[in-house]
Order: C-alpha cells, then sequence, then structure tokens
C-alpha cells in the first residue's frame, strides 16, 4: 500500500471519528452521517479513481455558501444554537475539503477541522459514549500526525533530489546555480539522490511497521497517562464543574404527580435511565444484599375527583406539589429526623438523573444521613420526600441524594411503613372518600368478599389482602397498556367501568379499583406512584431503574396493634400505626431468581451502564468538593488516623469495583475471544475446502504490519532474486561495483558499456540491462514472475559469465563471435 494512501484512510478515519462525536452532541445523524458518505467516497472516487474532483474556484464558493447559510443560526443568543452553527460550518467545509484534490496542505486542513469538531462536540455531550470515542479519536490522532509527518518528509527528500538532478545535469549557462548545489551536496557530505531510496509500497510498509507504532503507542500512552495524574491531581474551581446548556430536563414517562385515568390512548414505555440506587449498611459501610424487588415510592395520590367525564387523582391539599414552583416549599416540609437507635439502619445512595420534577424517590421509612443534601424535605402528614430546590437550579448533569431507611431486615422490604410521630393530623378524610352510587360493581364485589372474611374472624390487613388478592385470580383480569381494543362506556366511572366491563387496565387502573374498594369497607387507602424493581447490576451493585418499572400501588392504614402483628419483632414501629403496602397489579411478584439467570448480552449491558456510571462520577462528577476529600485531605491531614482509616475504606471500596469491572470486562473479552477463535476456524476450513478467495496467498496482511513477505513468502522468493547477486558478482570481476546511492539501472547501464568496448561484436553489452530489468520485476512487481522468465534470465545470466570470464582470461584477445548467435 502507498504512503499516500496511508495517509488518506488515516485523514478519513479521524474525520469520520470526528463527525460522530459531533451526532452525539448534536444529537442528530443527518450531517455526521453526510460527512461520513463524503469521507468514504471522496477516497475511492476521487483520491484512489481519481473520477472528479472540485477545482479551487467551485471549492472557494461552496466554503462561502456554507459560511453564509451558517452565519444565520451563529448570531442567535441561544449558546447552544451558536455551538450547533460552528458544528454544522465545520461539517460543511470538511465536505468541500474531501472532494478536492489532496495535497498536505489540504491533508492539516482536514486534520485541524476534525479536532475543532471535536472541541464542539466536547462542548455538547460529555457521556460515557462520547469518552470511548474519545479515546479512540485519540489513539487514530497520533497515528495519523505520524503518518502525515513521515509523508511531508518523503516529499521534502523527493523534491530535493529532483532539484539536484536538474542542477547536476543543467546547461552550461547555469553554471552558477551548479555550483552552488554541488557546494551543498559536498556540505552534506553524500551525493545528490536522483530518486527515492525505496518505493512508495515499501515506504507505506515501513510507515506501518512495529517500530513506528511502537513510537506512537508510548507518546500516546505517556501523554495519557500525564493527562490522568494532570486532571486528578490539578486544582478545580466549583464553578467549573456544571455547564447549564448540556443537559435538557426530561420528563418521565409513565410517573406523573397526578394521575388521569379517562385517557385511554396506549401507553408507551421507555427504557430511559431514572436513577440508580445501591444500599449500603449504615454503620459499617458494607454493601447490602436486597432479595425482591424493591418498592420506591415517589408522590401520594388521595383525592379521587370524576366530572364531565375525567377522572383525576390528585395530591393532598396543601401540597407544595399542587402548587407553582414559586410558591417553594411551605411550612409543612421540614428537614428529615436522624434516624433511631436501630441495628437495622440502611443507607440508599441514590443518583437521580435531571427531571422535571420536584418529587425524590426511597424505599421508607426515611431518615437523615450525613451524606443528605440540605434541600432535601419531607411533608409532615404524608412523608412524601421531594428537593427544595427548583429543577433548573439543580445540578444539570445529575442529582445525588442519601437516605437513612429502617424499612428492611435482612435483605427484605417491610410490608409495613410506621407513621411519624410529628403527623399533624392523623386521617385525612379524603382517605376515606367513596360514592357508593357512583361505583356499585365495587361496592359489591367488595362486600362480597369481606363477608367471606368477616366469617372467618379475618383481621384488616387480611381483609386488605383478600381485596387485592381479588385481582391476582388467574385470567380474573387482564393487564394492558394498549386500549385499542377496550370499548369504554363514557358515562360511567372509569373505575366503575374497568370493574364492571372490560376489566383491562394498566397499574394505575388496579390501584385506584384497590383503593376504592378498601374504602367502600371503611379501610383508609390512598395511592402511591413510584418505581418498582429496576435491572439489578451485579458488576456495581446497584439497580438501574428505568423509566419503564414506573408503577402504583396502594397503601391501606392500620392500627398500632395490627401494624405490630404485620411487622417482625425487631421492626421499627410507630404508636400510631402503619401503612400496608398491597400491590393488585398482575405479574408484580417476579421471581428474583429469574432475574439473576442473565444472558451474555446482559452482562455486556451491566458493564457499559457500570463503565457509565464510572464515567459520570469520577471524571464528570469530579467536583472541587470531592477532589479535597479524595486527595487533598488524605495528605493534608495524614496524622489523622481516621481520616486515614476513610480514604483506606473508599480504597477498598475502588478496589472491589475495579475488581467487579475486571471481573466483567474479561467475561466480555471471552466472549469476544471465543466469537473470533470460531470465525478463524470457519476461515481456515473454508481455504481448506475451496482455497484461498480470489488467489490471495494466506497472511497476505503481515505484509503490511512487518514491511516484508512473511516467512514462507521469503522462502519462495528468495532463490528467485539470487541471480541479481550473481549479476553483481560477475561485474566486480570487471571492477564494477555499484557505488552510494547508484541504482541498479545505471548499474547496468555502466556495466553494458564495458562489455559494448571489450567484446563489441557480441551482444553481451544488452545482457545487465536484461537481467536488472528482470530483477524488478520480481523485486517490486506486484504479480508473480512465471517460472519461463527466470529461466530466460538464468540463461542470459550464464551467457554474461562467460563473456565476463572471457574478458578476464583473455585480455584483449579475440571475442568469442557465438555470443551473439545464442543472445
Amino acid at each position: 500500500m502507498k504512503l499516500e494512501r496511508i495517509v488518506q484512510i488515516h485523514v478519513a478515519a479521524l474525520a469520520i471519528l470526528g463527525a460522530v462525536l459531533l451526532g452525539m452532541g448534536q444529537r442528530s445523524s443527518l450531517l455526521p452521517l453526510l460527512a461520513v458518505f463524503a469521507a468514504v467516497t471522496s477516497v475511492i472516487f476521487t483520491d484512489l479513481l481519481r473520477w472528479f474532483h472540485l477545482n479551487r474556484f467551485v471549492a472557494n464558493v461552496a466554503a462561502l455558501l456554507a459560511l453564509f447559510f451558517s452565519l444565520n443560526d451563529f448570531f442567535q443568543a441561544d449558546m447552544r444554537a451558536q455551538l450547533l452553527a460552528i458544528a454544522n460550518l465545520l461539517i460543511y467545509l470538511q465536505i468541500v475539503l474531501f472532494y478536492q484534490r489532496k495535497n498536505p496542505r489540504l491533508y492539516w486542513q482536514l486534520t485541524v477541522l476534525s479536532l475543532l469538531q471535536v472541541v464542539v462536540s466536547a462542548a455538547l455531550s460529555v457521556g460515557f459514549e462520547f469518552g470511548l470515542v474519545l479515546m479512540l479519536y485519540a489513539v487514530t490522532a497520533f497515528s495519523t500526525l505520524a503518518v502525515l509527518h513521515v509523508h511531508r518528509e518523503s516529499l521534502r527528500v523527493i523534491q530535493f533530489a529532483v532539484r539536484g538532478r536538474a542542477l547536476r545535469e543543467g546547461s552550461s549557462s547555469d553554471q552558477p546555480a551548479r555550483e552552488f548545489a554541488q557546494d551543498r551536496m559536498r556540505s552534506l557530505h553524500r551525493d545528490p539522490i536522483i530518486r527515492p531510496l525505496t518505493s512508495p509500497t515499501r515506504l507505506g510498509r515501513q510507515a506501518l511497521g512495529s517500530g513506528l507504532l511502537k513510537q506512537i503507542t508510548a507518546i500516546g500512552g505517556s501523554a495519557l497517562v500525564f493527562a490522568f495524574v494532570l486532571f486528578f491531581s490539578a486544582p478545580r474551581l466549583d464553578s467549573s464543574s456544571r455547564r447549564n446548556y448540556q443537559v435538557r430536563l426530561t420528563r418521565v414517562v409513565g410517573f406523573n404527580s397526578q394521575v388521569t385515568l379517562s385517557e385511554l390512548e396506549p401507553v408507551l414505555e421507555s427504557s430511559a435511565t431514572v436513577m440508580r440506587v445501591s444500599f449500603r449498611d449504615a454503620t459499617s459501610g458494607e454493601p447490602y444484599r436486597v432479595y425482591g424487588e424493591p418498592y420506591f415510592r415517589g408522590a401520594l395520590v388521595t383525592e379521587y375527583q370524576f366530572e364531565e367525564g375525567q377522572a383525576h387523582w390528585r395530591q393532598p391539599s396543601g401540597s407544595v406539589l399542587e402548587n407553582s414552583f414559586a410558591s417553594r416549599i411551605v411550612s409543612s416540609y421540614r428537614l428529615l429526623e436522624d434516624p433511631p437507635v436501630s441495628r437495622g439502619l440502611v443507607r440508599q445512595d441514590i443518583i437521580l438523573q435531571p427531571l422535571s420534577e420536584q418529587v425524590l424517590f426511597a424505599i421508607f421509612p426515611v431518615f437523615a444521613s450525613p451524606q443528605t443534601p440540605d434541600d432535601v424535605r419531607i411533608h409532615s402528614r404524608t412523608r412524601q420526600l421531594l428537593c427544595q430546590s427548583h429543577p433548573d437550579e439543580r445540578s444539570r448533569m445529575e442529582y445525588r441524594y442519601a437516605v437513612i431507611t429502617t424499612g428492611m431486615i435482612g435483605g427484605v422490604q417491610l410490608d409495613v411503613t410506621p407513621l411519624s410521630s410529628q403527623m399533624m393530623q392523623l386521617m385525612d378524610p379524603a382517605l376515606l372518600d367513596f360514592d357508593a352510587a357512583q361505583m356499585p360493581t365495587i361496592k359489591r364485589i367488595a362486600d362480597e368478599i369481606v363477608g367471606q372474611q368477616t366469617a372467618a374472624n379475618a383481621n384488616r390487613a387480611d381483609v386488605a389482602r383478600a381485596l387485592r388478592d381479588h385481582f391476582l385470580r388467574p385470567g380474573a383480569y387482564n393487564y394492558t397498556l394498549d386500549f385499542s381494543n377496550v370499548r369504554r362506556q363514557r358515562e360511567l366511572d372509569p373505575i366503575e367501568d374497568f370493574m364492571a366491563h372490560h376489566r383491562s387496565g394498566h397499574c394505575q387502573y388496579f390501584a385506584s379499583a384497590l383503593v376504592m374498594m378498601l374504602r367502600s369497607q371503611g379501610i383508609p387507602a390512598r395511592m402511591v406512584i413510584g418505581f418498582r424493581g429496576g435491572e439489578y447490576n451485579a458488576l456495581g451493585d446497584y439497580y438501574q431503574v428505568l423509566q419503564r418499572h414506573a408503577h402504583a400501588w396502594v397503601e391501606a392504614y392500620l392500627p398500632a396493634d395490627e401494624a405490630r402483628a404485620q411487622s417482625p419483632p425487631d421492626a421499627h414501629l410507630s404508636p400510631l400505626g402503619g401503612w400496608l403496602r398491597l400491590d393488585p397489579t398482575p405479574g408484580s411478584d417476579i421471581d428474583r431468581g429469574r432475574q439473576l439467570q442473565q444472558s451474555w448480552m446482559d452482562t455486556v449491558d451491566d458493564v457499559l451502564d457500570y463503565a457509565s456510571t464510572v464515567w459520570t462520577e469520577y471524571i464528570l462528577g469530579l467536583t472541587a468538593k470531592r477532589q479535597r476529600e479524595s486527595i487533598y485531605e488524605p495528605v493534608a491531614n495524614r496524622t489523622d488516623p481516621e481520616t486515614w482509616a476513610g480514604a483506606l475504606a473508599r480504597l477498598r471500596g475502588m478496589r472491589q469495583q475495579l475488581l467487579r469491572w475486571i471481573q466483567g470486562v474479561s467475561m466480555l473479552l471471552g466472549i469476544v475471544l471465543v466469537i473470533g477463535l470460531a470465525t478463524g476456524l470457519a476461515i481456515s476450513w473454508r481455504r481448506r475446502r475451496h482455497g484461498s478467495p480470489l488467489g490471495a496467498p494466506p497472511a497476505r496482511w503481515q505484509w503490511l504490519r512487518n514491511g516484508a513477505a512473511p516467512a514462507g513468502h521469503r522462502a519462495a522468493q528468495s532463490p528467485r532474486v539470487q541471480f541479481y547477486r550473481r549479476l553483481e558478482a560477475a561485474l566486480s570481476r570487471l571492477g564494477l561495483t555499484r557505488g552510494v546511492g547508484q541504482t541498479p539501472r545505471e548499474l547496468a547501464s555502466q556495466a553494458g558499456g564495458r562489455l559494448a568496448a571489450l567484446l563489441p561484436q557480441t551482444a553481451a553489452a544488452q545482457l545487465p540491462s536484461l537481467i536488472v530489468e528482470a530483477f524488478y520485476r520480481v523485486r517490486f512487481g506486484s504479480a508473480e514472475f512465471p517460472e519461463e522468465s527466470i529461466l530466460a534470465a538464468e540463461a542470459q545470466l550464464g551467457r554474461l559469465e562467460e563473456a565476463v570470464q572471457q574478458c578476464v582470461h583473455t585480455e584483449g584477445g579475440p571475442p568469442r563471435t557465438d555470443l551473439k548467435d545464442r543472445t
């Protein structure tokens, strides 16, 4: 492969990676795909086939038009729009340059444009995927700069050689210039180079040789290590850790603080991440194993209204979520209480993605932790957790908070959540709001079930669970997110219509029906909206909660004695009773064992998600505060045992995370290795069965890596070029040796002149040139040299050796005339 072709491929690959990075920041693939198309097609049709190219005038006009169209967006006030305008301009200019006839100046311009694309894309997106592609871009950039440098130096050598030859062979009238060139050559202590010392193909192989790759790897690795150390050790400002224009607030699909049941459109699910939750023992800090699917409580709704065909569940009266964000937090929201003295304290570390909601999610009950932010508040009556700060004022990358709960014992979440002693009001009237005339079917079914439980002397918890089990009977109800086949009776209440007719719905319908059934029996009940379960990441030991895990369930009030009866002996209780969690949605009891049986694709997803978490936490989230806590304080307070103990604990945690990461990566590499081995065996079997495709010799790729043919090819070619060495040996007997900078063709021309003078009546003078031409075809030709041509070259070499032998032994004697006929 020629060196310039290597340069073209490198520059195109660098431009493609820059366009991919720019597409990640733009969140649009149209223009980046256009840049990729231009890079590939220009290499094929403009550089390789030379079918067409843009001349200088057309290219300049196109660049001016691109600048004109991009200025319109650049003068907008929005900074993101200005960055997108610059990004589009870079792609336009890159496309214009691709379709021009290439030279070193254009190669460097394309490289600089690609670097500018990376700078702009870094201002638009800094996700984990961006980091992966950026590392690949860095490796490609090192290689591209190296081959560009080699290409530029090779062109300088060729130009200098051409100038030297022109000066040496110039006319006598140009005597001063020729003398200057000769003085210049003498100062360099070398003869003028008439042509390149090696062919472009061989130079390309040498450019891809192991020596150059080792140097590139060493320089790149040293630069990355230096950048890594500098990144973590250099002091940083708190204000520089976030950029407000990076991430837009997103609304969670499936979660809302208010529920509307009259909408029968299909409910869409999303696999976007909402939060990552890890559980740790609050005392030791060790990871805490959770069994089953955890329920993360979010919003609470108690007030139900059905008016003019519209059915709504709303927040409790006076809740801040019911008012505008400008109202801030009312007096009923206060700081979290300190946790009680208990052995079963579990800390929940939650990383919440940027959302448009103020609601925070956690396993209840919740208490304050040393890592709890100052803007976390809880409602005194409903115990609803939320963030005091407006979403626009929070970090646009993520929101981190930690709370302690007593709602887990032995890794199992308790069914009863105790009421707080700071409740302003024990019972909200809305918790018993039920209209029997509006929902006769619900009342009738509930009475039948409760009548059976009353005959069995069941308590309130048993009655509530019996009402829940009514929805879990196989085939009784149908869970669906698509209401296209549901026949809705608009004049009926949606909950009544659900129970009496179609019996098809999602979790909000099941929870609404159970709440009304409980209220019809005088049991206070409310609906809870949050998230259930999540995808457990064994590599990072956390739950990745997605938007499709949004869920609604029911909480029924139990008096103190019944709450105590439904809780373990060492559970944290309240003298005011507690809330019993009930999930009436079919399919809610998912076997945890099935979730732990992951496929290799699930393992890959875990590795990628954990890598994204590490990227966000230790790269993007490395604030000045975290830097001081992790680096500076342990060094400054090296005499403080507690500081070192905390640092060692963090190091142990990082070591465990690193081991999990290595385990996941090793599994992923093992899968890739098995696939590669299977592919290699299949290709080898096909070659043995059908022969090499297109007649290509095996291990041809080694030519590009080593700069020479593989061992098998060298063994096959070495006898075919021995005749040239025999030629040099024969000519040395005439006193002719190839000088420094002299080509074999020039040596053959000199030998032909000597033989013509010694044997003028024979054709021996033509033999050296014929033999050298045969050597050129063998040494530098791309095709195989036929056997008959080799025999003919060796025959000519034999005749030349006879002529040299005659000249040596019979210097000045009569030449042999039989050589003419034999030639």
